[in-house]
């Protein structure tokens, strides 16, 4: 069961990761009350991908590890999805969230405050 529905944490038994060559992609439906949203996604490799969420879609060059962070606005009215394909080299994708962009923005101000506070 790899249903996540209010924030649980993933167990590390149940973590896939996905290694995408070209013209490979995943796609996953999602639901959301949320119009502003920040999509995270954590990979590696060596490539490029076309990341589409809803209907906004995003070119992105992969190199090493790294977490590409998308801001989405959506339409509440349409489906929701997510689609990531590989257009060039492999890219494995190890964790996709989707946060609601108020919540990380005012995290990232925690953070910031917290290392203000340590020097």
């Amino acid at each position: 069961d790899y249903k996540r529905y209010g924030g649980e944490p993933q167990p590390e038994a149940e973590n896939l990761v996905v290694l995408l060559k070209p013209s490979d992609s995943l796609h996953y439906a999602f639901n959301s009350k949320h119009k502003d949203i920040l999509c995270e996604i954590q990979c590696f490799g060596d490539g490029i991908l076309t990341i589409e969420v809803q209907n906004t879609s995003f070119l992105r060059q992969v190199t090493a590890s790294m977490t590409i962070e998308l801001p989405v606005a959506l339409n509440l009215n349409e489906a929701k999805s997510i689609a990531i394909r590989c257009d060039q080299g492999s890219v494995h994708v190890d964790t996709i969230q989707l946060l609601r962009r108020s919540d990380h923005e005012n995290h990232t101000d925690e953070i910031r405050e917290q290392h203000k506070n340590n020097f």
